[in-house]
């Protein structure tokens, strides 16, 4: 049976071997206390810095503005939560960002301090409007009596009239117009706009005031589609591959033209006066052939 042997450790180790526990509690104390100094000389500084004049923003111009398009560099100055003169330090940037973001035709902003020089660097996101949109009461979106009820960006954000124009009063209006209430048309607006931006005809206006008969207001004239459907994107091909029509049809007689069934599109012709017949039917129906010659 083997036993271990425990070999005697001499004075001079012990010594040696506390000297180096003693070192390194030193080594340990010694950082500590650096560590210390350190958070305290940077706390110093700060507040110091905070209080030293070069350090202050003192006037709007301070205040770097990027991003915006329509909205002026002023005006978004004018609606940050600073005043004038503030320490640097001091600003948050957070409060900044909310507040921006608070205003409906901006959709996204950061805010960061700089140092060197002080100043404040801002950048936003715009929501940028593509329709003006009218309630359903208007009688003519035309008329500068009917005030808009907001403008519509590409996602479907309606943004109410008097956001945009206290915040960009110089706005160049859209040439689109809808007209209808938001509730009956906003979930599909997206997709429509994008079938809109997407056709080569020029499409003024969108009458949504009847869901079950959607009006388009075009180059061709008017132009009725029935209630809004997957059918969609095919009614504006068909519709684009009219646009031949009036070399063959005197337009000034077309009351609109009918396209709620693509499959057999019609052009509603107005009644003759004196009508030739008792039972004449303005109505000319439009094979797919003559759509696509324009006969």
């Amino acid at each position: 049976m083997s036993s271990e042997r425990i070999t005697p450790v001499s004075a001079s180790e012990i010594h040696q071997r506390r000297r180096h526990l003693k070192r390194q509690r030193g080594f340990k104390s010694l950082r500590l206390t650096w560590q210390l100094l350190g958070v305290a000389s940077l706390t110093g500084i700060a507040v110091a810095l905070s209080r030293q004049p070069d350090w202050v923003i003192r006037q709007p111009e301070q205040v770097q503005i990027e991003g915006n398009q329509f909205i002026s560099t002023e005006i978004v100055r004018d609606r940050l939560p600073l005043s004038y003169p503030q320490s640097l330090l001091r600003v948050n940037p957070k409060a900044i960002v909310a507040s921006l973001e608070s205003q409906p035709p901006i959709v996204r902003a950061t805010a960061r301090r700089q140092l060197f020089p002080p100043s404040l660097k801002i950048e936003i996101a715009e929501r940028y409007p593509v329709a003006l949109a009218y309630p359903s009461k208007a009688v003519n979106s035309t008329t500068p009596e009917v005030t808009p009820s907001g403008l519509l960006d590409e996602g479907g954000v309606l943004i109410p009239w008097e956001s945009y124009r206290q915040l960009a009063p110089n706005l160049t209006l859209p040439a689109l117009t809808i007209r209808g209430e938001f509730e009956e048309y906003g979930e599909f607006w997206s997709q429509v706009y994008r079938e809109i931006s997407r056709s080569p005809l020029q499409i003024v206006e969108i009458d949504w005031q009847d869901p079950t008969d959607l009006i388009l207001k075009t180059e061709l004239g008017e132009v009725r589609l029935g209630p809004y459907g997957d059918r969609f994107a095919e009614q504006l091909q068909i519709l684009d591959r009219m646009r031949k029509l009036p070399e063959q049809i005197d337009f000034s007689q077309v009351l609109y033209i009918d396209l709620s069934d693509p499959d057999a599109p019609s052009v509603q012709m107005q009644p003759e006066d004196p009508p030739t017949a008792a039972d004449a039917d303005p109505n000319l129906e439009l094979s797919e052939e003559a759509v696509d010659r324009g006969e």
